[in-house]
């Protein structure tokens, strides 16, 4: 169906993402074997269809869950660069559901795994915390992923923090603002 005259053009997503593949570990745990490995930092402020980013930002409420809506959100630049973030819940009292799942990809290596509001663990290796609108209308959250891996190779995993912040104590999560977000 075509747009009317007065329709206004859809909002192209937005993306402001400050985030870090690599090993936290590699200087306070060197033994680890970890060290010195980490991907460029992305600090990223794109706008769908520019730059070659794709940008998506999508929310659907849960039937039977009053107040408790799903979203999936997604940055791309290309095969070699994506963050994502689906099946997280917003509405959940201390939780983001059990469906969140995260999606690094970085270079030739694919890291996934599950994600909540608990410390990572073996089975949950990220943590999403202040997920959610903030006062100016726009999601955002911060994500610390402890040894995510590669489904394919499960030996190969990082972490995902802010950039900059690998091989440093106290951790700092990576932090992404969203806007706009189609059912929000």
């Amino acid at each position: 169906m075509a747009a009317a005259c007065n329709d206004p053009e859809p909002v192209p997503v937005f993306f402001d993402l400050n985030y870090q593949v690599g090993c936290l570990r590699d200087s306070a745990f060197p033994e680890l074997g970890c060290s010195g490995i980490h991907a460029p930092e992305r600090i990223v402020r794109a706008v769908d269809g520019e730059d070659g980013y794709v940008n998506s930002c999508s929310a659907r409420g849960v039937a039977g869950a009053s107040g408790v809506t799903v979203v999936n959100l997604s940055s791309r630049n290309g095969t070699q660069q994506t963050f994502s973030i689906s099946g997280a819940q917003i509405g959940v009292v201390d939780d983001v559901g059990p469906t969140c799942r995260v999606r690094i990809v970085e270079g030739n290596n694919t890291y996934e795994g599950a994600c909540s509001t608990s410390a990572p663990s073996r089975n949950t290796p990220c943590q999403l915390t202040d997920f959610g609108i903030n006062s100016m209308g726009l999601l955002h959250g911060n994500l610390y992923c402890d040894n995510i891996a590669v489904p394919s190779s499960p030996g190969i995993t990082r972490d995902i923090a802010k950039a900059g912040t690998h091989g440093t104590l106290p951790v700092q999560p990576a932090v992404f603002f969203v806007d706009p977000c189609t059912g929000l």
